[in-house]
């Protein structure tokens, strides 16, 4: 008998737990193109038109618990020549990011740091009660401004600076939305390419 009441009590446990971890609001934010960097910062999307990069927004659940950061992973991977270590350390510098480790067969590089996000509900369109979550929305506003724009910056000064003639970084950012209370809340991919054309 108290075997069953135990068993009991925990299934209900279990669903409790199910039941409250499926009412928080997951995020998926997902880049709407593999987009295009140019030295002269000009942003391509798959049709190589001139753009602004943008994600597409998912979610599910109702509690409202908006990212206030995101862990974030940069993958870089050296196409054509250019020198892994140095595209490596650019970057974690210029974007204040914290640890770097390599592949070198591969030439691959990951950098990790986290970034803030200061007003993610704006940034995805909701203005005001009862507006709805948009589809899609610019990455300047998920991100903010002046992230964003550090961000392809940072981008077209490695272009510039670093890589050679006719080569590529190809560039996977992966994040981890967190909330206030670092609760993971969503996750994030963006698919780029830092090209330098033969001038």
């Amino acid at each position: 008998m108290k075997r069953a009441f135990r068993a009991s009590l925990a299934a209900m446990a279990v669903c409790l737990m199910m039941l409250l971890a499926g009412c928080v609001i997951i995020f998926t934010l997902e880049g709407l193109y593999s987009y295009s960097i140019m030295p002269n910062g000009d942003i391509l999307d798959g049709e190589l038109q001139e753009c602004e990069i943008e994600m597409t927004v998912l979610h599910k659940g109702s509690i409202l618990k908006p990212p206030a950061s995101m862990d974030v992973e940069i993958e870089g991977l050296l196409m054509n020549g250019n020198d892994l270590e140095d595209i490596a350390t650019f970057m974690k510098d210029e974007l204040g990011f914290d640890t770097i480790t390599y592949e070198t067969e591969a030439d691959t590089f990951h950098i990790f740091g986290e970034l803030a996000i200061e007003d993610f509900w704006s940034g995805i369109g909701v203005t005001s009660v009862g507006a709805s979550i948009v589809p899609t929305v610019p990455l300047s506003e998920v991100l903010g401004t002046d992230v964003y724009d550090d961000f392809i910056q940072c981008i077209v000064d490695m272009e510039q600076g670093l890589m050679g003639e006719a080569t590529v970084v190809e560039l996977e950012m992966s994040g981890v939305l967190k909330d206030a209370s670092d609760g993971e809340v969503g996750t994030f991919i963006l698919w780029l390419d830092a090209v330098k054309p033969i001038q």
